[in-house]
């Protein structure tokens, strides 16, 4: 929905153009790189293995943007900028960093439910807007977790003012919880 509002291509974007004062991201994609990397909305950065070399070995290399990154799936954290030399990506999950503003609206396949996963990734507070299914329904997610940690936090319904219910992931660094339509959230720590 952004995309189609803004012209800005949220749904891919190259690094490029979401980081355009990093030259380091500008021949990423070249012959001789071939670091074959996106942005996925403003919360992920797709790192997949798309090169015939990488078929048997499973390394590449990986440009991080400054900030804070977090392979999604194993919780490892790294701070950019930076280039991950040789990198292994797992297989079997997906190959994406969290980073950028650090707020994901995800689909539970097994029941078709909405969840959002908060990262402690970025040093502003960031705010994320979720447009659904076209017919004028939103949630909005403002991240305000800062450092490293995530145990002290909670998730407040800006809409009534009340703490809501919420898991800590510390695997991964995320504080996972089940918005509703129509409401704004604030996760943060105490």
């Amino acid at each position: 929905v952004d995309s189609f509002n803004t012209g800005y291509p949220y749904t891919m974007t190259p690094l490029p153009i979401a980081f355009p004062d990093d030259s380091n991201t500008y021949n990423l994609a070249s012959d001789t790189t071939r670091q074959f990397q996106w942005m996925i909305g403003s919360s992920l950065l797709a790192a997949p293995l798309l090169h015939k070399n990488y078929d048997k070995t499973n390394l590449m290399n990986i440009y991080l943007p400054q900030g804070r990154w977090i392979l999604f799936g194993a919780g490892e954290v790294f701070e950019g900028p930076q280039t991950l030399t040789d990198f292994t990506m797992p297989l079997d999950q997906a190959p994406v960093f969290v980073g950028g503003k650090g707020i994901l609206l995800l689909r539970d396949l097994k029941d078709d439910h909405l969840y959002a996963e908060v990262y402690s990734v970025s040093k502003d507070d960031q705010k994320a807007s979720f447009y659904l299914k076209g017919d004028g329904n939103v949630i909005t997610i403002e991240n305000r977790l800062k450092g490293d940690g995530i145990t002290n936090a909670f998730v407040r319904d800006e809409t009534n003012g009340k703490t809501i219910p919420h898991r800590l992931d510390e695997k991964r660094n995320a504080v996972v919880f089940i918005p509703e339509v129509n409401r704004i959230y604030t996760v943060f720590c105490n």
